[in-house]
């Protein structure tokens, strides 16, 4: 997403199932094999504060650093029930995630509890 995110050519179709009887656990609660959507917008910071003023719950706000345990670290794989014992390989992952750039998005949930990462475009 980070090499492709300033190219305008791309749309993504989402499409909400009201009536779906499947019963799946979110992944901010448990690792899956969904992880996240990635969206790019203009002004992450201002995005942040539009998502605030609507009442949407921010898991992860811009210039933070992630938690290990948390819905965030679910998502992305890191979470104690993802990597079991060892601790210190999810911490040094967790910390180079957190190297990468991860202080310059912010991530949300829907209602349903799928994780989207949001990401400044420039």
């Amino acid at each position: 997403m980070l090499r492709e995110k300033n190219n305008s050519q791309g749309l993504i179709e989402l499409q909400y199932l009201r009536n779906s009887t499947d019963n799946l656990t979110a992944s901010t609660v448990v690792t899956n094999t969904f992880s996240h959507i990635g969206l790019v917008v203009p002004d992450v910071n201002k995005t942040q504060t539009r998502m605030e003023k609507f009442g949407i719950e921010i898991l992860k706000r811009v210039d933070v650093v992630a938690a290990f345990d948390s819905p965030t670290a679910y998502a992305f794989g890191l979470s104690t029930d993802a990597v079991g014992d060892n601790m210190t390989e999810a911490n040094n992952i967790m910390n180079g995630v957190n190297r990468s750039g991860l202080n310059i998005f912010f991530i949300i949930a829907d209602p349903d509890g799928n994780v989207l990462e949001i990401q400044q475009q420039n």
